[in-house]
């Protein structure tokens, strides 16, 4: 509902941060992701799942044992090492992008939409491009692995992510 107090803001507008919130809370967004989420696991990769919601990474760390959850309070010396020793790490957009390396990543879930900085370029497409670069890069090191994957959920019916997400497809 783009309508709701849980993704209004205070001048009465839609605000996105606030709907990718509430859609990481959401039941059946999670239950989708996860379930694709454990069929890579189960399969034998090591994944990174970035997300721009701090409740979903939570929510669904906490369906994965012996996961790492890397947000803001995490302590930035050991951010890499949870990574590295981890199957699976659940990311904060902001943090996920820059110096998490491991060269077994093989797997990339963006769990929400990544949006562009307009006042960086036309509608904000190098800011983007740049940080899918960041993320693709995780995961192309070279190691013995298995084949790189990337998921991009494009949450089609709620048309404000869908616009974002139809950008990263623009820019790839």
């Amino acid at each position: 509902d783009l309508t709701s107090s849980d993704v209004i803001d205070k001048s009465k507008n839609l605000n996105i941060p606030m709907l990718m919130s509430a859609v990481g809370k959401n039941e059946e967004a999670l239950e989708f992701r996860y379930k694709h989420i454990k069929k890579a696991y189960d399969s034998g990769r090591k994944i990174i799942a970035i997300s721009q919601s701090k409740d979903q990474l939570k929510l669904l760390a906490s369906r994965f044992e012996h996961s790492a959850l890397i947000i803001r309070e995490t302590d930035p010396k050991e951010r890499t090492k949870m990574v590295r020793e981890s199957r699976i790490a659940f990311v904060i957009s902001k943090l996920g992008l820059e110096g998490l390396d491991d060269i077994y990543l093989d797997t990339l879930f963006f769990l929400s939409p990544l949006s562009g900085d307009k006042k960086l370029g036309p509608n904000g497409i190098e800011y983007l491009g740049n940080r899918i670069t960041q993320g693709l890069g995780r995961i192309l090191r070279s190691a013995e692995k298995n084949t790189p994957l990337v998921v991009f959920f494009d949450d089609v019916k709620i048309n404000p992510l869908h616009y974002l997400c139809n950008q990263v497809k623009r820019f790839l």
